[in-house]
């Protein structure tokens, strides 16, 4: 049987630079960008590239992007 233990205590983890979490403050990010902000301003693809990226895409990389995603749902 696996013992159940509240919380995160016992949980591995590690440091990334993709995500970072304040839980006594209830604050969220991707790559440095708050996740209140990238579901304002950020779309669906913007936020895929960040995270694979580690920046924001240009215009022409997030319309290329666009692209992709498009053609690959068909």
């Amino acid at each position: 049987m696996i013992e159940y233990i509240p919380g995160l205590a016992g949980v591995p983890a590690t440091e990334s630079s993709i995500s970072s979490i304040d839980g006594k403050n209830g604050i969220l990010a991707y790559r440095g960008y708050s996740i209140e902000d990238l579901v304002k301003y950020a779309s669906f693809e913007e936020v895929a590239m960040l995270l694979r990226d580690g920046e924001l895409p240009s215009s022409d990389a997030l319309a290329d992007f666009q692209k992709y995603c498009t053609s690959a749902m068909k």
